[in-house]
């Protein structure tokens, strides 16, 4: 009898937490991903911090803007979204190695359709020093090492609307 309640008590963890990623799928992103606003978006958020010129500056607006042009032109293509469809369907039913090979045709769908959103670390390499670059690396893996303890940190009561965890 214990085993039994065990697993119907698993099973409605399970339906509470595919719910939920079903939810945020729907919306079409997940918490996790919420503040990613992209990689140029990230450069010029810590302009001070990497000391960005005016002329700087205004050119990777400049390239965020055609990026983000590129970019929308892809995600109408019936191929793109057949793709995100089929990875999150992939990625849903643990199959890594088919989300792989879906990243990898996406990538290149991109890199033919939108050009520009592929060759975008080039040209950022092409605006920035030397020094700029290095310290770029150094603010984003203090990011990912942040996004990373946030991931393990308790839920607040603030996230997704659940009451927080007594400590």
């Amino acid at each position: 009898m214990k085993k039994h309640s065990r697993r119907l008590i698993l099973a409605a963890l399970c339906a509470v937490a595919l719910i939920g990623w079903a939810r945020a799928a729907d919306e079409g992103t997940t918490k996790e991903h919420a503040h990613w606003k992209g990689p140029i978006s990230f450069i010029l958020d810590h302009k001070a911090d990497l000391s960005l010129t005016a002329d700087q500056e205004s050119k990777l607006t400049a390239l965020k803007a055609d990026v983000k042009k590129q970019f929308e032109t892809v995600k109408a293509d019936p191929n793109f979204v057949a793709l995100k469809s089929s990875i999150r369907d992939a990625r849903t039913a643990g199959k890594t190695d088919e989300v792989k090979k879906l990243h990898a045709q996406m990538k290149d769908l991109i890199a033919k359709e939108a050009p520009l959103v592929s060759q975008a670390r080039e040209s950022v390499k092409g605006i920035l020093s030397k020094d700029q670059m290095g310290k770029l690396t150094a603010l984003r893996k203090e990011a990912r090492a942040q996004r990373r303890l946030n991931r393990a940190a308790p839920p607040t009561s603030t996230d997704a609307g659940t009451p927080a965890v007594p400590k």
